[in-house]
């Protein structure tokens, strides 16, 4: 499948055709990697993180905070 490239200033824009779009899990305003393998320009989807600190801070609420724990004063060169 061919398609045309677009210049916009400093960028080249490649529309990807429908067809291909609905048999791959990309979509509208999702992360994908572009890199050079044997010559060729590979587009795939990005690889998320497993976990975003965000999101499990989300799920903290004042029902689930564990309690604070008392270990003493500090005894090295902690940090505090």
């Amino acid at each position: 499948m061919q398609v045309l490239l677009e210049q916009s200033e400093d960028r080249l824009i490649l529309s990807i055709p429908k067809s291909l779009v609905e048999t791959s899990s990309i979509t509208p305003g999702s992360l994908v990697e572009l890199s050079l393998v044997d010559d060729k320009i590979v587009l795939a989807p990005a690889r998320r993180s497993k976990y975003r600190i965000e999101d499990l801070m989300a799920g903290v609420t004042d029902e689930n905070l564990p309690e604070k724990i008392d270990f003493g004063p500090p005894v090295g060169k902690e940090l505090l």
